[in-house]
């Protein structure tokens, strides 16, 4: 009985290969659409805190010129300004290593 299979275990067989081949597939979108759903709200919460860093350093910069443009108030308007230029250059390291990973994927075409 092991050797020979009928036609109707060929089928079955061939039956349960497309069916794991389609389960297979199935996992594979969800996967992807959940990284999907992931770059978008990490994207959403990037620039959510891109403007709350902006209208930080906007009102440190009022704060400063109110105050009268003391020096120790100066140079924690710098440090602001070179913190903010550091991670504006870190995001956009980010953003053209995530448009690499892109271009080289064809399944986000």
């Amino acid at each position: 009985m092991a050797g020979e299979q009928t036609p109707r275990d060929k089928m079955i067989a061939m039956m349960y290969l497309v069916l794991t081949a389609l389960l297979a597939l199935n996992v594979s979108t969800s996967v992807l659409k959940k990284f999907v759903l992931i770059s978008k709200s990490l994207d959403q919460a990037v620039t959510q805190k891109k403007e709350l860093v902006e209208n930080t350093v906007l009102r440190i910069e009022d704060v400063v010129k109110k105050s009268g443009n003391r020096k120790n108030d100066v140079e924690t308007l710098s440090k602001a300004k070179l913190l903010k230029e550091e991670g504006d250059k870190i995001l956009k390291i980010l953003e053209n290593y995530k448009k690499t990973i892109y271009r080289r994927n064809r399944w986000n075409r």
